[in-house]
């Protein structure tokens, strides 16, 4: 399944009265391995990218590796830049086609 907004994956659980659990990943292994067990579970899931992971073109990277994560498994998924607080980079995250957590 291709990437979710995280608008659309929590209005579905506030509807239906459920949580999302979400993961800070580093890599493609962590990404996977997070999304593999989401798809066992048949529940949507969150990625997060810490600042230190987004960095020095670090998140071309991570939103790169999210989104094949993604491709790979049926459930819902959504990357979320975790205690984002740099302006310019946040703004980086348009041109990566990264969806923001906006709720």
């Amino acid at each position: 399944m291709a990437l979710v907004t995280m608008k659309e994956m929590l209005s579905d659980a506030r509807r239906r009265h459920y949580c999302v659990a979400a993961f800070d990943v580093s890599n493609y292994e962590m990404a996977r391995n997070v999304v593999d067990v989401a798809a066992e579970e048949k529940a949507p899931v969150i990625l997060m990218g810490l600042k230190n992971d987004l960095v020095n073109g670090g998140l071309s990277y991570l939103s790169s590796i999210c989104r094949i994560a993604a491709q790979s498994v049926p459930v819902p998924v959504a990357v979320h830049l975790d205690h984002a607080v740099d302006f310019d980079l946040i703004k980086k995250r348009h041109r990566c086609r990264v969806h923001l957590g906006h709720v």
